[in-house]
């Protein structure tokens, strides 16, 4: 007697439960027929996937873009350099403005977000 490999036959389903399982493209969802949120839904996600790629990929092109100075070196360190004059210039601003916060009383940082009643 030969044995012959097959796969074991599978069960037909049941008829009633097939029945309740079948998908009903006329029910509501939201208020909406099923199909017309389908519909809507589909655009809406791969818009929401798709624009956050593309400013990535933006992003990167503008960070990949290579720039040219028409000046040449000389150009870049005279900016460079007036960048930090300026710096060195807002410095005699900067300490006075760190000078006037340290003066504030800590108690007044406590909750500062938070309106004050009415006395």
């Amino acid at each position: 007697a030969n044995r012959v490999l097959a796969p074991e036959p599978f069960p037909l389903p049941d008829p009633e439960r097939y029945e309740q399982a079948r998908q009903n493209p006329e029910s509501d969802v939201l208020f909406f027929p099923a199909w017309m949120v389908a519909v809507s839904a589909a655009p809406l996600i791969g818009c929401c996937l798709l624009i956050p790629c593309v400013c990535v990929l933006r992003r990167y092109s503008t960070l990949r873009r290579q720039y040219y100075v028409s000046g040449g070196d000389a150009a870049i360190e005279a900016f460079v350099q007036e960048v930090f004059v300026t710096v060195m210039q807002k410095k005699g601003w900067q300490e006075q403005l760190i000078l006037e916060w340290d003066n504030l009383p800590a108690h007044t940082m406590n909750d500062i977000h938070r309106p004050r009643a009415a006395r």
